[in-house]
């Protein structure tokens, strides 16, 4: 099992068929992306919940419900990037042949190195809009013991839906791949999308900022 664990995080991480070069820079611009966003996801929140503090529990609540929701929708997609990677990788299964194990350790093997990635990835995002909210609200320290446990609920979520929904998002992208224009086309969907996203959190942020400036005054 261990060497299976091994295999696929070689395949996932080390079985690439560019050069070092661009790997380092790639790794270097998902870390720097990585970063921006839990700040901004970050500083966002704090400057929210700062702002309804003080209407009590249940507006609190209602925002990390929602900060925690957005996440789960990133990590669905993660995982569906992961589980195709893990699933339908044709050099894998053809060096997997050789070898006398069962499908039921490949498939088991396979999971846990996806719980494992879920898990750490899930941490990234969630671990600082908990550690936030418990610093601002003076949460117990039995508050942050709960939060380690939390990736790995969400796994069961997030996970079983990025499973269900794993092919037929893998026949998009066979799709998507054999007819460039419509990745053109997709690509300005997604990205007008992203930018009026966008536009709306900074309009969000921008607001909050100017409120807390007054309120200094």
């Amino acid at each position: 099992m261990l060497n299976l664990l091994v295999k696929d995080l070689r395949m996932m991480f080390f079985n690439n068929s560019s050069s070092v070069g661009k790997r380092i820079m790639s790794a270097i611009f998902s870390v720097l992306m990585i970063g921006a966003f839990i700040a901004i996801e970050t500083v966002l929140f704090i400057l929210i919940i700062n702002k309804v503090k003080g209407f009590g529990l249940t507006p609190t609540k209602s925002i990390i419900t929602i900060f925690l929701f957005v996440v789960s929708c990133i990590m669905i997609f993660v995982d569906m990037l992961a589980a195709i990677k893990l699933f339908f990788n044709e050099k894998d299964v053809e060096q997997l042949i050789r070898y006398p194990v069962t499908n039921e350790q490949i498939i088991i093997s396979k999971l846990i190195f996806l719980l494992i990635s879920h898990y750490l990835t899930s941490a990234m995002f969630v671990f600082p809009i908990f550690i936030a909210y418990g610093s601002i609200l003076g949460r117990t320290p039995i508050y942050y013991y709960k939060m380690i446990f939390y990736p790995l609920l969400s796994f069961l979520l997030e996970a079983g839906v990025a499973l269900m929904l794993v092919y037929p998002f893998k026949l998009l992208l066979d799709y998507l791949k054999k007819r460039t224009w419509v990745q053109f086309i997709l690509g300005i969907v997604l990205l007008a999308g992203m930018s009026y996203v966008y536009s709306l959190v900074l309009e969000v942020f921008m607001d909050l900022v100017v409120n807390n400036q007054l309120a200094l005054l």
